[in-house]
């Protein structure tokens, strides 16, 4: 049996060679995210000092020791060394997760014996947002394996251990960033002023400012600045059948928002001169327009809504949102008519209405989508927080002051519950549209968004 002291002994010296071999290195580096951080991990160092990696793995083993499995299953591939080094030295069969299937021969993505209903225990080197824990879930859970736990040699804390167990799995990790930190300080390995900058760094939600020097789209920047500059992170949803009474709203609310979003397929006397109007508007009080279509067909049916009929979207749009269910080719129709224009997507994996089938490995399917087309895919119309990657903007409908709902299964949330459930943009429609005095309620929301990000930022 390890005692404490041991253990802890054991993980000091483990911790102090990681650093010596340079799989834990402070300095400047940008992550792939885009944010600059002041440390970097790379444990795949290790893989050349097998003493090391054996320490590691025994480490792991006493995390996994405890929980009930049939197999162990290595995160592609960084962690695949960690995965076969516990199945050596401790008797456990192992699976392994291709990311992509063999075009020859079994055309497995699943490598090694399993049956269905197996138990399979996650091996990960290192969890951030934990997007690659919950794509090899996937797999497995696509040839009936049960996934319940993963044990991680390092948690970065930036969130992906809550997200990961959101989805019913719980997170083991053997080591966290802060206690990296916390022994080489104790050891005397670094100067402490770069290692918590960068810790710090990495806990604290960017400024809006600070993101539009990261986004990937132009339009992205573009609307951060607005943000920033109006002090607004205000969507007004004009959702009114006449154009004489939208662009009253739009008037009224536009001093206050970043953001006007339409449905043109409900105005009754919507025609060229509407389009115009919009875009004086839009000049005038400085925000974008984004027309709620939410396109969900083909690629080539998409196109022709996107960019012909009466609406004609992509002259005068600049952001449009779209249901993933299609797959890739509807955002890849949609790409080559918007970038012409500099348009941006927006996909939509949550609804927010009450019984919606979005699920949490829907919204993972449609952000793996998202990453595989940015930067034309500038964010989520989303119930929370997909991605920490600082290029994505999530806008949050459903918002309101008072109300709780309606008849018809729409549910609300308040500004401050939005924005500290990482929502960057709060999409506010009927509370605007249907108050006595849009322009004096807009203000309200528009303080009660800002005062909510300026809380999360302090937090």
């Amino acid at each position: 049996m390890v005692t404490l002291v041991e253990n802890e002994k054991e993980l000091q010296d483990v911790v102090v060679e990681l650093f010596d071999i340079g799989s834990i290195q402070f300095g400047s580096f940008k992550l792939k995210s885009g944010v600059e951080s002041s440390y970097y991990i790379d444990l795949r160092r290790a893989i050349s000092h097998p003493d090391l990696l054996a320490r590691m793995c025994d480490l792991m083993w006493q995390k996994a020791s405890s929980l009930s499995f049939d197999v162990l299953c290595g995160v592609p591939y960084a962690a695949l060394a960690l995965s076969t080094g516990i199945s050596l030295r401790h008797n456990k069969p192992m699976i392994m997760v291709r990311k992509e299937a063999k075009d020859y021969g079994t055309r497995q993505l699943i490598e090694g014996i399993y049956k269905e209903n197996d138990h399979a225990l996650i091996i990960e080197d290192i969890i951030t947002s934990g997007e690659s824990i919950v794509t090899t879930t996937q797999t497995l859970h696509s040839k009936g394996i049960i996934v319940k736990d993963a044990v991680v040699f390092i948690d970065r804390e930036q969130g992906g251990g809550e997200r990961v167990e959101s989805l019913g799995i719980y997170v083991h990790p053997v080591l966290t960033i802060s206690r990296a930190i916390s022994i080489l300080k104790r050891v005397g390995r670094f100067s402490e002023k770069p290692a918590l900058a960068g810790l710090a760094e990495m806990r604290q939600p960017l400024s809006y400012a600070r993101r539009a020097e990261l986004a990937s789209h132009p339009l992205s920047r573009e609307l951060l600045l607005i943000m920033e500059e109006k002090k607004t992170n205000l969507a007004a949803s004009g959702d009114l059948t006449s154009t004489a009474d939208l662009f009253r709203f739009a008037d009224a609310v536009g001093p206050s928002i970043c953001v006007l979003k339409t449905h043109a397929d409900i105005i009754e006397d919507f025609d060229d001169a509407c389009i115009q109007a919009l875009q004086v508007l839009a000049k005038k009080h400085r925000f974008l327009i984004f027309e709620d279509r939410k396109f969900a067909d083909i690629g080539n049916t998409v196109t022709m809504q996107y960019q012909g009929g009466v609406h004609k979207i992509s002259s005068w749009a600049h952001i449009i949102n779209a249901h993933a269910l299609p797959g890739p080719g509807i955002i890849q129709a949609l790409q080559k008519v918007g970038s012409a224009s500099g348009a941006g997507l927006l996909l939509i994996p949550q609804l927010s209405s009450s019984g919606a089938l979005t699920d949490d490995f829907y919204a993972q399917k449609v952000l793996r989508l998202a990453e595989a087309h940015k930067p034309f895919v500038m964010g989520f119309i989303a119930q929370k927080q997909l991605s920490h990657d600082p290029h994505y903007l999530h806008f949050m409908p459903g918002i309101h002051l008072g109300n709780k709902g309606d008849p018809l299964g729409q549910q609300y949330t308040t500004p401050h519950q939005a924005i500290l459930n990482g929502a960057d943009v709060i999409i506010v429609g009927r509370g605007l549209y249907e108050a006595e005095n849009p322009r004096s309620e807009a203000e309200k929301y528009r303080a009660a968004g800002w005062e909510a990000y300026r809380q999360r930022l302090q937090n």
